[in-house]
């Protein structure tokens, strides 16, 4: 037990600095992630709004009114669905802290190898 605690002690520091820089990197990727989101979506909004009126005015007297509002409304869900796939592509991909937790586990692989060998040598003694 002495020796399972002085090698966690001593993983102590690169510990912390792995989650410190996971967690920056983590940090960097969602700030622009949600700046991507926001951006697109105002964009989008007011493009395809000014966008809208302008193709309303255009066919507002003609008999073609109707349909033509029904293909803006169209157009405002594909708008959507293109703004959720390139927020899903741009999303982060796998768990946050990921690196910590395989290197944690390997460092319990390691002691728990190292204590196995420990229990063979007394038992053989």
């Amino acid at each position: 037990m002495k020796s399972i605690a002085q090698f966690v002690g001593g993983r102590v520091g690169p510990y912390g600095e792995l989650l410190k820089l996971e967690l920056a990197l983590y940090r960097q990727s969602l700030i622009t992630t949600i700046l991507g989101y926001v951006g697109l979506v105002l964009c989008a909004l007011f493009a395809a709004t000014f966008i809208s009126v302008a193709i309303l005015v255009t066919y507002w007297d003609s008999t073609s009114r109707t349909a033509v509002a029904w293909y803006l409304a169209g157009g405002w869900v594909l708008l959507g669905l293109a703004s959720y796939l390139v927020g899903r592509m741009t999303s982060p991909k796998g768990e946050p802290f990921n690196e910590l937790l395989e290197q944690v586990r390997l460092d319990v692989d390691a002691i728990r190898s190292s204590d196995e060998q420990n229990q063979d040598r007394i038992t053989k003694k």
